[in-house]
């Protein structure tokens, strides 16, 4: 979005970096998906469990419009790299942190992956499995994309805040929350029908205009007509079964 991005990695690199190198990687010479999320990125190594590493991450974040950060609070309290320490020497810093459970309860400082925090404890997952099959597989960084989505929408509405007050501002989302809102409407049924909301089975929708099918020749596809009454006929002429339109059933 023009934003001059520096990451900062510990001195051994992102651990991303080699996810494929055993596998796809060392044939391929890159790693596509480090590339799709880093792609016109600049980083320095800094190891900050020390304090001269920590000293430059905070000579960098003093000039900066943005810290994006996804370390547990109790980390970042114990590096003097909180909200409250870095907004000191620089009143106009947006600060996001993204976390897996939250910055309160018991899971605060609990290690969080999308596929744990997002995908199964949120609901998604079940959310996505009808009665009786397995639960199917998160694609990769399903939740991680969610969470920097929702992330750049918190930092630019902070930035026009601060061209208003002058003051930047701290903002903060989960992965927990992500997949909550991701399923949102399953939990709000729940929460007003006081039951929980039974995953969506494909055989029995309740529009069978908004739903997948198999064609003869073993391809799946996909109907996607809102306005059941006033597309159906528009249906049986496209398949030439008109004479659905008088079939009681």
């Amino acid at each position: 979005w023009g934003a001059e991005v520096v990451k900062i990695e510990p001195p051994q690199g992102d651990p991303f970096r080699g996810w494929l190198a055993a596998t796809m990687g060392a044939t391929l010479g890159m790693n596509p998906p480090f590339e799709l999320d880093n792609r016109g990125k600049r980083s320095v190594a800094l190891n900050l469990e020390n304090e001269e590493g920590r000293a430059i991450a905070r000579r960098l974040i003093e000039d900066a419009d943005v810290l994006v950060t996804n370390m547990r609070p109790r980390v970042l309290d114990q590096y003097g790299l909180s909200y409250e320490e870095l907004s000191e020497a620089n009143p106009r810093l947006v600060y996001c942190q993204i976390t897996g459970y939250g910055l309160e309860g018991p899971d605060r400082d609990r290690a969080g992956y999308d596929i744990g925090a997002f995908w199964a404890r949120a609901g998604v997952a079940a959310a996505l499995t009808p009665a009786g099959h397995e639960i199917p597989q998160q694609r990769g960084g399903m939740g991680d994309h969610m969470a920097g989505n929702g992330a750049a929408g918190a930092v630019c509405a902070a930035l026009l805040a601060r061209e208003r007050s002058g003051r930047g501002q701290k903002v903060h989302l989960s992965l927990l929350r992500m997949g909550a809102y991701m399923v949102g409407w399953d939990l709000s049924l729940a929460l007003h029908l006081n039951t929980p909301v039974a995953p969506y089975d494909r055989s029995h929708a309740i529009n069978p205009l908004i739903t997948c099918y198999k064609s003869g020749d073993g391809l799946w596809f996909w109907l996607l007509l809102l306005q059941a009454d006033r597309h159906w006929p528009d249906l049986c002429r496209a398949i030439d079964r008109e004479d659905l339109l008088n079939d009681e059933r």
